[in-house]
């Protein structure tokens, strides 16, 4: 099941790159939200090869995940793959320069089944597929917006 969705971001491509590749403020965010975070290579530096096992708490379970960053091409691209007991997932995410201070965002979300709940569970989704595009739409919207908000504080001041 694929999913893409686009944004467009008042901060030049360099600096969405790197705030997108701040690892750590991400790590804390999803803490923020109940996820158990630990990095598998210690405090190494972000980048191609950085990895994280996750317990995220879902529908009244624990659902342990491992998170590899796949890509990492500078200032363009970051890819990310996820390994779940009964799925994984391909997060790519594409930046592209409109001008010198506008930046596309494209975020590609690739989830297969590994399993037969796995594919149960894309079963369900594609039939909830409308309710799931409109809340990832928000939520990348809400995260765009907030790096134009840190973009302005952090490079602007």
């Amino acid at each position: 099941m694929k999913f893409e969705n686009i944004e467009d971001l008042e901060i030049p491509i360099e600096a969405a790159f790197e705030m997108l590749s701040e690892f750590t403020f991400f790590e804390r965010m999803a803490m923020r939200r109940g996820v158990e975070v630990s990095r598998r290579n210690g405090d190494a530096v972000d980048g191609l090869g950085s990895a994280w096992d996750l317990n995220v708490p879902w529908r009244g379970k624990t659902v342990k995940m491992q998170v590899d960053v796949n890509r990492y091409e500078k200032p363009e691209v970051l890819g990310f793959h996820a390994d779940a007991p009964a799925i994984e997932v391909q997060l790519d995410v594409e930046l592209v320069a409109l001008s010198n201070h506008k930046t596309r965002l494209l975020m590609k979300t690739d989830i297969s089944a590994k399993t037969l709940t796995g594919r149960l569970l894309l079963q369900s989704m594609k039939l909830t597929r409308g309710k799931i595009e409109k809340r990832m739409a928000g939520r990348i919207s809400e995260q765009s917006r907030n790096l134009e908000e840190r973009y302005r504080e952090t490079y602007a001041a």
